[in-house]
């Protein structure tokens, strides 16, 4: 039988996945409307349209993917740490932006996390 803060964590890291997807499909959008050349309003909204459907979802599982993995990593950490305070999320946020930048090399990942990580203690 499991216990109920297993299954609720499981249940919060799904909707941070959707949540991710949201928020990336609705910065593609944004996005593709904002590098349209000012011609006019048709032309604009059928070109918007044809980028958003190619970028949009690209984005959505980039940004559902950085919020899986953040809020997977704040999990365990509160489990490890028998603890529920800010340092989980501070330390998951970092950790999470280190991997995501860890192909452009160390010291772009270690400057990408600290810095990061400073902006959501702020948060």
């Amino acid at each position: 039988m499991q216990n109920s803060f297993t299954s609720q964590n499981r249940y919060q890291i799904i909707d941070e996945a959707g949540l991710g997807f949201g928020f990336g499909i609705a910065w593609g959008l944004y996005k593709s409307f904002c590098n349209l050349p000012k011609t006019g309003f048709l032309t604009r909204l059928r070109c918007g349209l044809q980028a958003s459907r190619v970028n949009a979802p690209r984005l959505g599982g980039k940004f559902a993917t950085f919020l899986t993995l953040m809020s997977g990593l704040e999990f365990t950490m509160a489990h490890c740490r028998h603890k529920e305070d800010a340092w989980n999320g501070i330390m998951a946020c970092t950790a999470t932006v280190a991997l995501f930048k860890s192909s452009q090399g160390l010291r772009v990942a270690s400057r990408s996390a600290f810095g990061w990580g400073v902006v959501f203690a702020f948060v």
